[in-house]
């Protein structure tokens, strides 16, 4: 019984912390990762040591630097975009390519997406069709949902290995 409440307590702090008192991410990251370090060095059934505490907090670290590093510029293209007026212009064009809705989703989905995940990764595509859907006049309940349907291994997969290796 003890294995089990002591494997979901990450997640009750978690929640509790995001829920409930309306910590910020980076806060509730913070006291879960603590308190969960702190829980496993005092004497639990797992007996994990200081340097293996040490070494695999360094190692999260470090992976997670490497998302962080690529969101960052998938963030940073968006707000360029967004700022020069792109977005804009990517939607007119699409909008007098074809004037049937379900066409512009596809040229999109199928299209655009592919291409900026392939450069950019880590669903970067996400963050940049999706406000060029919503700039079509697409709800934006519906935008949200295309524009993770487009992260799909078949578009990508279909698409994707031509953008990567064009020859």
């Amino acid at each position: 019984m003890i294995h089990l409440i002591l494997a979901l307590l990450p997640l009750v702090i978690v929640l509790a912390c995001l829920l409930i008192l309306k910590f910020s991410a980076l806060k509730t990251g913070i006291i879960t990762f603590t308190i969960l370090a702190i829980l496993v060095l005092i004497n639990t059934p797992y007996q994990i040591t200081f340097y293996k505490v040490v070494e695999s907090s360094v190692n999260g670290i470090l992976i997670s630097s490497i998302a962080a590093y690529v969101i960052f510029f998938g963030v940073l293209l968006f707000h360029l975009m967004n700022e020069s007026g792109k977005i804009q212009d990517i939607s007119t064009q699409i909008k007098l390519l074809t004037n049937d809705q379900v066409l512009q989703v596809i040229i999109l989905v199928v299209c655009i997406s592919p291409l900026i995940e392939s450069t950019s990764g880590f669903g970067t595509a996400f963050l940049v069709i999706t406000p060029i859907l919503m700039s079509l006049e697409i709800n934006h309940y519906k935008a949200a949902c295309i524009g993770i349907l487009s992260l799909l291994a078949v578009p990508w997969g279909g698409f994707s290995y031509r953008y990567c290796y064009w020859d």
